[in-house]
C-alpha cells in the first residue's frame, strides 16, 4: 500500500473572528499554524478601459490534531503568517493592513467533512 494523502501545509495563519457585543465589535485572534495557503493575483478589465485588483487567496486548514477552532464566518479577517497584534481600540483592522502584506476578508466558508479523516479541511475563500 502506498503513502496515505495529506494535506501539505505551507503557512501559518491569524485568523480575527468578529463578535459584536451590544454595540461594539469585540475581535478574538487565533493563532492558525500549519495552513496550506494559496493566493491568487489578478485584475478584472473594465469596459472603461481600465482595470481593478481581485486578488483572492483560498486557504486550506486541516481539521486533524489540531484543537477546536472558532466558528469561523464570512467578513472575519486573516492574515498569513503567526502575528501579535490585537483589534481594538488602539489597532485597528486598517493598521493591520498598513503593517502586513497577506491581510484579507474572509468571503466563504465551507467544511470538507467527507472522505478521508486525514483530508478533512476547512477552505475558506479569502480577498
Amino acid at each position: 500500500m502506498g503513502a496515505k494523502p495529506d494535506m501539505r501545509p505551507n503557512a501559518d495563519a491569524t485568523l480575527y473572528t468578529l463578535t459584536v457585543v451590544g454595540s461594539a465589535e469585540v475581535w478574538t485572534r487565533t493563532e492558525v499554524p500549519g495552513v496550506h495557503w494559496e493566493n491568487c493575483k489578478a485584475a478584472n478589465t473594465l469596459a472603461s478601459g481600465g482595470s481593478i485588483a481581485a486578488d483572492q487567496a483560498a486557504i486550506y486548514i486541516p481539521m486533524h490534531n489540531r484543537p477546536e477552532l472558532p466558528a469561523i464566518k464570512p467578513n472575519d479577517i486573516i492574515v498569513r503568517g503567526i502575528v501579535d497584534d490585537e483589534i481594538g481600540a488602539g489597532f485597528t483592522v486598517s493598521d493591520l493592513k498598513r503593517k502586513y502584506p497577506d491581510v484579507l476578508r474572509i468571503t466563504s466558508v465551507d467544511l470538507m467533512n467527507y472522505g478521508r479523516r486525514q483530508l478533512w479541511h476547512y477552505q475558506l475563500g479569502a480577498k
